[in-house]
Parts: structure tokens; sequence; C-alpha cells
């Protein structure tokens, strides 16, 4: 895709490439349609009236620009901008699909008397997130099974009895098996990212005894090894006022938003609290119609990151978000 940088060349005209850049950089959405949504797709498409949109990697060092607004273990959160939509939707492809993790791979089930058949547990077991760095395990050899520094054992034994009644298995059952290489080399052993997960119910007599092997892996061969649940992004808003709102058109505007979008200064003038709250239910418009202005820049991305499987350290939470 075509990266734009809206320069422009000698011999332009100056009021028609100033109205492509508008056209390339922001989208206008009114009660029944959105105008400018696509964006150039090749080099050279507006070269008559002067603009160079083609790729270059340091016109684009200079106009990119990426901040992380809130990371955490779970959630994520950063805008980026300068940055054409397939480019954007790369990053979210390679966020689902290339970063490494940890997940179970091979359950050997020694008993299995409960309800659950054996497919059905091991599924259930191999989606179960483990919080570890895999930079600490080496890569599986393709065939090859467990070997030393390329995997992580765990082990679940359980056995209902009768005083027990109804018995409940969680993913903290789950016991590490301990390696002389991991006690020695890895600060931060393996962990589960979530202890009070049901993995099955076991009733008097009914008896599971497995073992887990776990690599590392990335989600394009398996969903498990996805380090996150949802990725998404979203265009920046930008609203503005053609014409001012106030006294009870004020109150009228902020009361006709139902995700509180406007707010009322001291002075009694309408003004946009939050840009990009807005969810484009359309409300204002077909209310006010032009009197305001919805717009969305096509180069600002807001994404969302919600993250079930760590690749991070304990206590780096920033580390690679």
């Amino acid at each position: 895709a075509a990266m734009p940088r809206a320069e422009q060349a000698g011999g332009g005209h100056p009021a028609i490439a100033q109205r492509v850049r508008e056209i390339n950089e922001k989208l206008e959405c009114r009660h029944n349609a959105v105008l400018n949504p696509t964006v150039s797709d090749y080099a050279g498409v507006h070269a008559s009236v002067g603009l160079d949109n083609s790729f270059d990697a340091k016109s684009l060092k200079k106009v990119m620009k990426l901040d992380v607004t809130s990371v955490d273990w779970h959630d994520a959160q950063f805008t980026w901008r300068g940055v054409d939509p397939p480019i954007a939707n790369a990053l979210r492809r390679v966020m689902i699909a290339e970063v490494e993790t940890v997940a179970f791979e091979i359950v050997s089930i020694n008993q299995n008397t409960g309800v659950l058949h054996d497919e059905v547990l091991a599924h259930r077991l191999g989606l179960i997130p483990i919080r570890f760095d895999p930079a600490n395990l080496q890569w599986r050899k393709p065939g090859a099974g467990p070997e030393n520094g390329n995997h992580l054992m765990y082990r679940l034994h359980k056995k209902c009895t009768a005083k027990d009644g109804t018995m409940s298995v969680y993913s903290g059952d789950l016991e590490w098996c301990a390696t002389e290489v991991g006690r020695e080399q890895w600060t931060q052993p393996p962990t589960l990212v979530h202890k009070d997960i049901l993995i099955t119910k076991l009733r008097p007599g009914q008896e599971i005894d497995l073992e887990l092997v776990a690599f590392k892996g990335q989600g394009k061969d398996h969903a498990k090894w996805s380090p996150v649940s949802t990725t998404f992004y979203k265009l920046k808003n930008e609203i503005s006022f053609n014409t001012p709102f106030e006294g009870q058109e004020a109150e009228d505007l902020k009361n006709c938003c139902p995700m509180n979008v406007f707010d009322i200064e001291d002075t009694g003038r309408a003004f946009v609290r939050d840009h990009d709250a807005c969810t484009l239910c359309r409300k204002c418009i077909e209310t006010y119609d032009t009197r305001l202005k919805i717009e969305k820049h096509k180069n600002h991305f807001l994404f969302f990151r919600a993250r079930h499987r760590s690749h991070c350290c304990a206590g780096d939470h920033s580390a690679r978000f």
C-alpha cells in the first residue's frame, strides 16, 4: 500500500493539493453515508497535483509516532499515527499470530475415569494460559519430542473420595515438575495466568492422572499459542462544531448522545468532552445535520489488546506489550 507523505512537489496546485491531503487523511461520517473512506493504493496517483505518496522509510520515520497509553498484565492500549490501514492491520496480525508464547502441546493421560473424554480434557488443558518468558526455552525441532531446554513439564493427579462429594478440578491444581535447568537459570519460574479455571468435575471414585508438556510456539500454528484473546483498532475521531451550541440547544445536544461525548462549559456553551467515546450512532447528526461534523483520521489508530497469555517476565509489565 502507498504511504501518503503529503509532500508538495514543484509545479503543483496548492489548493487542489490541500484538498487531496484532507481527503487522504480524513473520512467524514454523515447520517446516511461515509465520505472518503478509501486510501490511495499505489504510488503516483496524485502526481498531477504535485503530491508524492510513494513509500519511503525515511519519510515514514518522520511522521510515524506510537504512544502507549496503558499497559498491564491483561490489557494494552496505544495510539499509532502516520501509517496506512494495511500497515496497522499488519501489526494487528503479527500480535495475534507471530508473538511467541508457551502452551501445553502434549498430554499423556495415565488415568481418566471422569465424565470428560480424553480428547476434550486434553483440549481444555491446552488452552490454559501459562505465564512464562518464552526466551527461556529453545525452539522444538520438527518432529522432535521433549528435550533438555525446550519444554516445561506439569503433572495433574486428583482422585475424588466419598467424603468429597463432587470435586472441582482447577488449573491451580497443576503442579510444575521443576528441572535442574529451571531451578538454576530461571529467576522467574513458570506460573499459570489464572488458577481458577475449571478443568473438570469428579464424582466419588473417579480419578484423573496425567502429565503435560508445554513448548514454545506461535499463534499461526495453533490458537493456543496466541498471546491475546482479541486485538483490534479503530480510527481516531475528531468532532467539530460548524455553529456553536448554547443554552437549551447545548442541553439538548448533551442529552441526545448516549455515550456522553458532549458536555457544557460554565458559560453555557457545548464542547466535546471525549472524542474517542463516540461510537458513530449518528444520533447527533440526525438531529442537527450540518451543524456539526464527525470525522475520522485514516492514518491515526487506537489499538486495544486484551491479553490472556503472558509472554513477559513477572514484574516487567512493559517489556513487550
